[in-house]
């Protein structure tokens, strides 16, 4: 191959080059992802990496790039200087900021600048702790340890700092992150039982109404589609009722008691999710600030076990045949491909749950975990059907109509192909697709 006999570094470039004795020049481009090595002997070039073809458009030789760092030039080239002193990466830039750059008359920051040359020219090396990493730097940044003036052992200390303290910071964001994520589902899921909440009425006009009907039993006759009367709390207001013509008109009475104490009890389960979600959501901020504000391991190995939790789940995801979600305390299960929409139905899903498809389309089978005793509220329902159109050949319409009936309604022919199944007893709601 040859012996070395001189190294070159381009000045204000991350290339470098090595010259051997037999004619040949080794040039190594360092720009990270679209780096190379090139041997060069005149007008043969090899490359390490060949199939970055826009490499040999480039000129192989490597030139000094010559920066003019003069007041004048820097005047003249205010509005886009960070093109022109293209060696200052994004730290730098923060430095100066940080010291008043472009807070201050133009010269003041071209002062700014030849300080920032002149730290960096006769340097100390400070391990920094800036946007959630462990920098090694020639400047201190965000929250910084002076190292040592010697580069050696400047960065044999800077290795020993960042082996402790990376375990740290990614156990730490981890944890953050998951935090984030939690404490938007559950504002997310208060929103919408609020909207919900302000959606419905408290019951009081279906009381009224009864009671009108039940006060003027002499005026309504059976057969009547409607009654018409002045309400008992606002004078001059006059309700127009509904009525079921094949049925009494205490009957119809009934009815309306009936829907009166449903809508209440509805109120108060909403209330109820709310109540429970705001603590939790209370517990969890909480939790984020305790998070943020450690500043050891030990503090955090008290979280692990939530961690532990998160990955399990992640790692069970992948062996199941559907995605696993939860609302409002019911589980939510969405089938990944046509074969694992059979298996979730006829495998996983019990014959209470609900079923769930899109209609006339191919899509995701979704199943809600019925709970004995409970029947599935509207909002799990609809949260449930939001997911099935999302999954679906639907999923870019506005409204898509998703039929939903209990599992024991729901057969496969034989020799039906995988994901095809005949469902009776449907009942139809139309939703807006949602992830």
């Amino acid at each position: 191959m040859g012996k070395v006999i001189s190294l070159r570094l381009f000045e204000n470039e991350r290339s470098f080059s090595i010259s051997l004795d037999n004619h040949h020049d080794l040039i190594f481009k360092m720009h990270g992802a679209s780096g190379n090595v090139i041997l060069s002997s005149g007008t043969h070039h090899s490359y390490f990496r060949s199939a970055l073809k826009s490499e040999k458009q480039e000129v192989i030789h490597v030139q000094d790039r010559v920066i003019d760092w003069s007041p004048d030039y820097f005047q003249a080239h205010t509005e886009d200087i960070e093109k022109h002193y293209f060696t200052f990466g994004k730290e730098i830039w923060q430095w100066l900021h940080d010291r008043g750059y472009n807070k201050s008359p133009d010269l003041s920051n071209h002062d700014l600048v030849l300080n920032a040359l002149q730290a960096m020219g006769n340097p100390d090396f400070y391990s920094c702790h800036a946007d959630h990493k462990i920098l090694f730097s020639l400047l201190p940044l965000g929250e910084s340890k002076k190292l040592s003036s010697d580069p050696v052992e400047a960065i044999n200390h800077y290795y020993q700092l960042f082996i402790r303290d990376h375990a740290f910071l990614s156990l730490k964001q981890e944890l953050i992150r998951r935090q984030e994520f939690r404490i938007k589902n559950l504002q997310t899921q208060i929103s919408k039982n609020e909207m919900r909440l302000n959606s419905i009425s408290d019951g009081s006009d279906f009381k009224e109404w009864a009671d009108m009907i039940m006060a003027n039993l002499h005026q309504v006759s059976t057969g009547a589609d409607k009654l018409v009367s002045e309400s008992f709390y606002i004078p001059g207001k006059f309700h127009e009722i509904r009525l079921k013509p094949d049925v009494s008109p205490q009957k119809n009475a009934e009815i309306y008691y009936r829907k009166s104490r449903n809508r209440l009890q509805e109120i108060n389960r909403v209330k109820g999710w709310i109540n429970e979600s705001s603590e939790i959501l209370k517990t969890e901020t909480e939790r984020l600030k305790k998070i943020q504000d450690t500043s050891e391991i030990s503090a955090l190995k008290v979280f692990e076990p939530i961690l532990a939790e998160v990955r399990e789940k992640k790692e069970q995801a992948k062996r199941l045949p559907y995605m696993e979600h939860e609302y409002m305390g019911y589980l939510i299960f969405v089938g990944r491909s046509s074969a694992e929409n059979d298996e979730l139905t006829f495998r996983v899903a019990s014959k209470e749950d609900l079923w769930l498809h899109v209609r006339d389309v191919s899509g995701s089978h979704v199943i809600i975990r019925h709970k004995a005793g409970h029947t599935i509220p509207k909002p799990v329902i609809e949260r449930a059907a939001s997911l099935a159109a999302f999954h679906s050949k639907r999923k870019g319409e506005t409204l898509c109509p998703v039929s939903f009936t209990r599992r024991k309604y729901v057969r496969k022919r034989k020799g039906d192909p995988p994901g095809m199944v005949i469902a009776e007893r449907e009942e139809v709601i139309m939703i807006e697709p949602a992830s």
